[in-house]
Protein backbone atom coordinates (compact mmCIF):
# COMPACT_ATOMS: atom_id res chain seq x y z
CA UNK A 1 0.00 0.00 0.00
CA UNK A 2 1.77 3.56 0.21
CA UNK A 3 5.34 4.40 -1.12
CA UNK A 4 7.14 3.04 2.06
CA UNK A 5 6.03 -0.56 0.64
CA UNK A 6 8.52 -0.40 -2.14
CA UNK A 7 11.26 1.90 0.03
CA UNK A 8 11.76 -0.22 3.14
CA UNK A 9 14.92 0.90 3.11
CA UNK A 10 13.45 4.72 4.41
CA UNK A 11 13.61 6.44 1.11
CA UNK A 12 10.16 7.75 1.81
CA UNK A 13 11.30 8.91 5.47
CA UNK A 14 14.40 10.45 3.55
CA UNK A 15 12.41 12.41 1.27
CA UNK A 16 10.73 13.92 4.08
CA UNK A 17 13.86 15.03 5.86
CA UNK A 18 14.69 16.63 2.36
CA UNK A 19 11.60 18.41 1.79
CA UNK A 20 11.06 19.56 5.60
CA UNK A 21 12.32 23.07 5.07
CA UNK A 22 8.90 23.87 2.38
CA UNK A 23 6.43 21.31 3.41
CA UNK A 24 4.84 24.12 5.88
CA UNK A 25 4.27 26.13 2.94
CA UNK A 26 2.71 23.83 0.71
CA UNK A 27 0.64 21.92 3.05
CA UNK A 28 -0.42 23.93 5.87
CA UNK A 29 -4.27 25.35 4.75
CA UNK A 30 -4.75 22.13 3.55
CA UNK A 31 -3.70 20.08 6.88
CA UNK A 32 -5.72 22.90 8.71
CA UNK A 33 -9.09 22.18 6.57
CA UNK A 34 -8.93 18.83 7.56
CA UNK A 35 -8.37 19.91 11.55
CA UNK A 36 -11.55 22.33 11.40
CA UNK A 37 -13.97 19.82 9.88
CA UNK A 38 -12.84 16.70 11.96
CA UNK A 39 -13.03 19.22 14.88
CA UNK A 40 -16.23 20.55 14.09
CA UNK A 41 -17.75 17.14 13.44
CA UNK A 42 -16.10 15.34 16.71
CA UNK A 43 -15.28 17.89 19.10
CA UNK A 44 -12.07 19.50 19.85
CA UNK A 45 -8.87 17.31 20.96
CA UNK A 46 -8.77 17.08 25.08
CA UNK A 47 -6.58 14.93 26.88
CA UNK A 48 -3.61 12.86 26.45
CA UNK A 49 -2.97 13.29 22.33
CA UNK A 50 -1.19 11.27 20.00
CA UNK A 51 -0.30 13.16 16.20
CA UNK A 52 0.81 9.75 14.55
CA UNK A 53 2.91 11.44 11.52
CA UNK A 54 2.94 14.87 12.76
CA UNK A 55 5.35 16.57 10.59
CA UNK A 56 6.09 20.00 11.29
CA UNK A 57 3.89 19.83 14.00
CA UNK A 58 0.94 21.17 12.19
CA UNK A 59 -1.39 20.01 14.71
CA UNK A 60 0.20 20.98 17.71
CA UNK A 61 0.11 24.79 15.72
CA UNK A 62 -3.48 24.29 14.71
CA UNK A 63 -4.12 23.84 19.10
CA UNK A 64 -1.81 26.83 19.42
CA UNK A 65 -3.25 28.96 17.19
CA UNK A 66 -7.06 28.29 18.32
CA UNK A 67 -6.37 28.40 21.93
CA UNK A 68 -7.27 24.85 22.45
CA UNK A 69 -3.67 23.79 24.26
CA UNK A 70 -5.56 24.63 27.47
CA UNK A 71 -7.71 21.19 26.58
CA UNK A 72 -4.42 18.93 26.38
CA UNK A 73 -2.43 17.62 29.06
CA UNK A 74 0.22 16.05 26.60
CA UNK A 75 0.70 15.95 23.15
CA UNK A 76 3.09 13.05 21.53
CA UNK A 77 4.12 13.92 18.16
CA UNK A 78 5.33 10.99 16.94
CA UNK A 79 7.20 10.79 13.25
CA UNK A 80 9.88 8.97 11.53
CA UNK A 81 11.33 11.85 9.69
CA UNK A 82 14.10 13.29 12.04
CA UNK A 83 14.24 16.77 9.78
CA UNK A 84 10.43 17.21 10.50
CA UNK A 85 10.28 16.45 13.66
CA UNK A 86 12.86 18.69 14.55
CA UNK A 87 10.59 21.17 12.89
CA UNK A 88 8.15 20.43 15.57
CA UNK A 89 10.12 20.22 18.21
CA UNK A 90 12.12 23.47 17.65
CA UNK A 91 8.51 25.39 17.31
CA UNK A 92 6.70 23.48 20.53
CA UNK A 93 10.02 21.62 22.61
CA UNK A 94 9.76 24.34 24.98
CA UNK A 95 5.89 23.54 25.74
CA UNK A 96 5.80 21.59 28.79
CA UNK A 97 3.03 19.22 27.58
CA UNK A 98 5.33 18.71 24.33
CA UNK A 99 6.85 15.50 23.93
CA UNK A 100 8.47 14.13 20.54
CA UNK A 101 9.31 10.50 19.60
CA UNK A 102 10.95 9.56 16.25
CA UNK A 103 8.90 6.19 15.54
CA UNK A 104 7.53 4.82 12.94
CA UNK A 105 3.60 4.20 13.12
CA UNK A 106 3.23 0.40 12.30
CA UNK A 107 5.75 0.23 15.72
CA UNK A 108 4.85 2.41 18.22
CA UNK A 109 7.50 2.36 21.50
CA UNK A 110 4.16 3.63 23.68
CA UNK A 111 1.84 1.59 26.34
CA UNK A 112 -1.39 0.15 25.98
CA UNK A 113 -4.16 2.37 26.53
CA UNK A 114 -1.34 5.33 27.58
CA UNK A 115 -3.43 7.87 25.51
CA UNK A 116 -6.75 9.55 25.32
CA UNK A 117 -7.27 10.63 21.46
CA UNK A 118 -5.02 9.02 18.31
CA UNK A 119 -4.97 11.26 15.38
CA UNK A 120 -3.78 10.06 11.95
CA UNK A 121 -4.18 12.76 9.30
CA UNK A 122 -2.89 12.39 5.84
CA UNK A 123 -0.83 9.41 6.72
CA UNK A 124 -2.66 6.33 5.96
CA UNK A 125 -1.54 6.44 2.46
CA UNK A 126 2.06 6.54 2.94
CA UNK A 127 2.35 3.88 5.09
CA UNK A 128 3.70 0.41 4.00
CA UNK A 129 1.14 -1.26 6.12
CA UNK A 130 -1.50 0.63 7.49
CA UNK A 131 -3.47 -1.86 8.91
CA UNK A 132 -0.47 -2.38 11.77
CA UNK A 133 -0.13 1.64 12.34
CA UNK A 134 -4.48 1.07 12.89
CA UNK A 135 -3.79 -1.75 15.06
CA UNK A 136 -1.32 0.54 16.71
CA UNK A 137 -3.28 3.02 17.22
CA UNK A 138 -6.37 1.41 18.79
CA UNK A 139 -3.63 -0.24 20.95
CA UNK A 140 -2.97 2.70 22.53
CA UNK A 141 -5.98 4.93 22.36
CA UNK A 142 -8.26 4.73 25.13
CA UNK A 143 -10.95 7.10 23.83
CA UNK A 144 -10.47 8.48 19.96
CA UNK A 145 -8.64 7.51 16.89
CA UNK A 146 -9.24 9.18 14.20
CA UNK A 147 -7.77 8.61 10.40
CA UNK A 148 -7.92 10.47 7.30
CA UNK A 149 -7.67 8.39 3.56
CA UNK A 150 -7.20 10.44 0.40
CA UNK A 151 -10.48 10.22 -1.33
CA UNK A 152 -8.54 10.57 -5.18
CA UNK A 153 -6.71 6.84 -3.90
CA UNK A 154 -8.32 3.91 -4.47
CA UNK A 155 -7.40 2.79 -1.06
CA UNK A 156 -9.40 0.84 1.26
CA UNK A 157 -11.04 1.86 4.28
CA UNK A 158 -9.72 1.45 7.87
CA UNK A 159 -11.92 -1.19 8.99
CA UNK A 160 -13.86 -1.08 12.10
CA UNK A 161 -13.63 2.84 11.84
CA UNK A 162 -17.41 4.70 11.22
CA UNK A 163 -17.07 7.06 8.31
CA UNK A 164 -17.48 10.78 8.91
CA UNK A 165 -17.68 12.14 5.94
CA UNK A 166 -15.14 13.42 3.11
CA UNK A 167 -13.47 16.80 4.51
CA UNK A 168 -10.38 18.93 1.85
CA UNK A 169 -9.74 16.16 -0.11
CA UNK A 170 -9.92 13.39 2.30
CA UNK A 171 -12.50 10.51 3.87
CA UNK A 172 -12.81 10.54 7.27
CA UNK A 173 -13.53 7.61 9.79
CA UNK A 174 -13.18 7.24 13.67
CA UNK A 175 -13.83 5.00 16.40
CA UNK A 176 -15.12 6.62 19.71
CA UNK A 177 -15.16 4.07 22.69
Amino acid sequence: MGEACSTTSGETYRRYDVTAPSYEELYRSEQYCKYRGVFEALGSPAGEILDIGCGTGFLADYLAEHGLWRRVSRYICLEPSGSMIGIAVGKHGSRPVFAAIQAMAEEMPLTDNSVDEAYMFTVWNNLCNPLKALAEALRVARRRVVVTVLAKASTPPPPGLRFIGTMCGDHVYVLER
